[in-house]
């Protein structure tokens, strides 16, 4: 019995007679167990531990276990089995590298609204034949939310048009990206970046593109380059700003909800102040984001482990100082593209074939 403990993720197989996992490690020994189990009853419940884990690698996907323990005040192995089960689940579905959006100039906008189309199969495959599809989020009352990656703003039109089209939404709205708060720490778009990829840097990016978790031995057989050349020229292009990394954090597979709060600030409001406010320690947000040409709004992903928890932290928010009003939207499903045309791009300069680069200043 106690040999099958060793995996948590077996453990969910548990949740049909619906036993409270503290209480049986309790019960089983309670010294031995309990600090460094995850919490899993029936894939409803992501405890305070492993939410933190997913928001430190949201800021560094490429974070060590070693680092997760001290920060987290964890066991190395402890972290790692937290880290595989979250992966197993789809939780954290992938770590992925890129070029940089601000070596490229490219911009992020999203595009929202209702779609009237009678079930969202019918326009999931549509969106994504754009090349600047990022992701889609589906919402409830066939509420979407498209968001993509523009070479430059002259695409803003086309894009949109493309996605009103293609998503049969009425009333859009377009957000173009501002900056981001995660863990409080803003995330600001538009830096400026040192020299141009190599050769040898693109194919060093494009061996993290699908996996930026990938071992430095790993790197090194698939590329025949020395584990000290892969590591200083990964240190310049993270120093350089050329490499820009990313985790598809997908909170609704841990169960509970994810919603998308769209809030609007009052007009004397400062915009900073009340987003550090939204994301008092406590609240478990994803992230919180704004939009250059709304000034008055932000916008709020977050994950609650139940309909009345997303209602009590909806509640919060809207009695927040600054706050007009929130329109919340429960999130359903989420698709990642990986053939954007930035993933293109990746692809020719690591292999040396020619392609329409978009031109970078």
């Amino acid at each position: 019995m106690v040999s099958c403990l060793e995996s948590e993720c077996d453990l969910k197989r548990m949740h049909q007679d619906n036993i409270v996992l503290h209480d049986f490690f309790d019960a089983l020994n309670p010294n031995r167990l309990k600090p460094e189990v995850i919490v899993l009853v029936d894939r409803l419940y992501m405890d305070e531990t492993s939410y933190r884990l997913c928001q430190l690698l949201m800021m560094d996907p490429r974070m060590q276990h070693r680092d997760l323990a001290d920060r987290l005040g964890l066991s190395i192995q402890a972290v790692h089995r937290r880290f595989q089960c979250l992966t197993d689940e789809g939780i954290l579905a992938g770590f992925t590298a890129d070029v940089s959006m601000d070596y490229l100039k490219a911009i992020r906008v999203c595009v929202w609204g209702r779609s009237k189309a009678q079930t969202m199969d019918d326009v999931l495959q549509p969106l994504c034949i754009n090349d600047s599809t990022l992701e889609i989020f589906l919402g409830s009352g066939n509420f979407i939310y498209v968001v993509g990656l523009l070479r430059n703003l002259t695409d803003l039109e086309s894009f949109t048009e493309h996605v009103v089209k293609a998503g049969q939404i009425q009333d859009a709205q377009v957000g173009i990206e501002g900056y981001g708060l995660v863990s409080g720490i803003k995330v600001i778009r538009g830096r400026t970046t040192q020299g141009e990829p190599t050769a040898l840097d693109y194919r060093i990016i494009n061996a993290l593109h699908r996996d930026a978790r990938k071992s430095m031995t790993k790197i090194s057989d698939e590329l025949g380059i020395s584990i000290k050349t892969i590591r200083k020229r990964l240190a310049k292009l993270i120093n350089d700003g050329l490499i820009e990394f990313s985790v598809d954090w997908r909170t609704g597979e841990a169960g509970g909800i994810v919603s998308m709060m769209m809030i609007e600030l009052r007009d004397d409001a400062i915009k900073d102040e009340v987003g550090l406010r939204i994301i008092k320690p406590g609240r478990t947000y994803i992230l919180l984001g704004t939009c250059s040409n709304l000034p008055n709004m932000v916008f709020l992903l977050a994950w609650a482990k139940s309909i009345q928890e997303m209602g009590r932290l909806t509640d919060e928010v809207r009695k927040e100082e600054g706050v007009r009003s929130i329109m919340p939207h429960i999130l359903t499903k989420k698709y990642r593209s990986y053939d954007t045309w930035r993933d293109k791009v990746l692809a020719a300069e690591s292999s040396n074939t020619s392609i329409t680069r978009p031109v970078v200043p």
